[in-house]
């Protein structure tokens, strides 16, 4: 034996429930809340404004909702590591990290200021 439901799934007490699928319709060809709201009342439904306000919004997070579902995750990028290699040549290999991050800045630098500084603390030291 086999069931079949006469009402659409959700909520029984949800009058808007079985003209949810005209809502999106009309919603999504532009028409305002209010418009639907009349068209609603024209046709003998009755119920508030905020009622199909809030089947516009369930019709919108149920949309995002399956939107995210379609979306398939980002591709990790592949680190070269002849890239990484190329940016390490002549690093002497016996330096800190800190001092590897200094003599990579010193040369990254392009404020005359600030390179006369640096100049003049290094040949303090």
């Amino acid at each position: 034996m086999t069931l079949t439901p006469r009402r659409p799934p959700g909520r029984p007490n949800r009058k808007a429930l079985a003209y949810e699928s005209e809502i999106a319709r009309l919603r999504s060809s532009g028409y305002s809340c209010k418009a639907i709201w009349e068209l609603l009342l024209a046709e003998g439904l009755q119920l508030s404004l905020s009622s199909v306000k809030r089947e516009v919004a369930r019709v919108r997070r149920r949309r995002r909702a399956s939107s995210h579902l379609e979306l398939a995750p980002a591709p990790t990028p592949r680190v070269d590591p002849h890239v990484v290699t190329s940016a390490l040549e002549g690093v002497d290999p016996s330096l800190s990290g800190p001092e590897v991050a200094k003599a990579w800045m010193e040369g990254q630098i392009t404020n005359p200021l600030i390179r006369a500084r640096i100049a003049h603390e290094s040949s303090r030291h």
